[in-house]
């Protein structure tokens, strides 16, 4: 059963964020620390909420591995006004399905490769194949994320 110090460890890989900053950070020894991360100590409930925080993930994600990893209220505003939208939107079944399916290609086609999980969630994709798919991205939507129009105005 992994322990909420096996998912602080594999943020912290993932940030690469090392023992001694995060020491600094949390204002106490390396050495101390490390004791926690391998599970010789254990801290008190306020000492692992501050190491969420300063990773920036969600307490209750690393304290019970539930929930979402991410911490929503660390996200740049515009991108919490975003997502709040997607959720108000998502009452509208019919427009919140084009709108999923819009925004999944816009990350399948912005986020380098190199930083995608290899767990099939997006799929498997050479250079070539991602500029192919970025290109019809572009062709199926325009900016403003809706459709574009299969057919044209009369002159």
């Amino acid at each position: 059963m992994e322990k909420w110090f096996d998912r602080a460890k594999q943020v912290m890989r993932e940030k690469k964020v090392s023992q001694e900053h995060l020491a600094e950070e949390m204002g106490m020894s390396q050495p101390g620390l490390s004791a926690w991360l391998r599970g010789f100590r254990e801290p008190a409930l306020h000492d692992i909420n501050k190491i969420a925080d300063l990773l920036g993930i969600s307490q209750v994600w690393l304290t019970h591995g539930e929930g979402s990893k991410y911490r929503l209220d660390m996200l740049p505003v515009h991108a919490q006004r975003l997502i709040e939208q997607l959720i108000e939107y998502q009452t509208n079944e019919q427009a919140s399905e084009r709108i999923w399916q819009a925004l999944e290609a816009v990350v399948k086609a912005t986020i380098p490769l190199s930083n995608l999980k290899d767990d099939g969630a997006y799929g498997q994709h050479s250079p070539s194949e991602h500029r192919l798919q970025s290109e019809s991205i572009h062709r199926k939507f325009n900016f403003n994320g809706r459709k574009r129009s299969s057919f044209k105005k009369a002159g």
